[in-house]
């Protein structure tokens, strides 16, 4: 009897399980790719730059597409090797 209960199990665990499907679509190569285009397009982006502002706006612009929780965390690096 317990045998029986146990088979019942595993043949409605194994058609369940093999109903699930992997999510597909979840990454666009293509899609990637013109992000890299509209961050590259704002030319160098070095920290301070013109091209690091824009593209720092760009990102919270998009990112905010997503969620409301979108923060910057602002901080002032010091090279210890050059003292600045």
């Amino acid at each position: 009897m317990i045998k029986r209960i146990f088979a019942v199990f595993g043949i409605g665990f194994a058609i369940i399980f093999s109903q699930i499907q992997a999510p597909t679509g979840l990454f666009s190569g293509e899609s990637a790719f013109k992000f890299l285009e509209q961050q590259v397009a704002f030319g160098p982006r070095n920290p301070g730059s013109e091209g690091h502002k824009n593209c720092q706006q760009f990102l919270i612009a998009e990112l905010k597409k997503y969620t409301p929780n979108v923060s910057t965390q602002p901080f002032l690096f010091t090279d210890t090797d050059l003292n600045r």
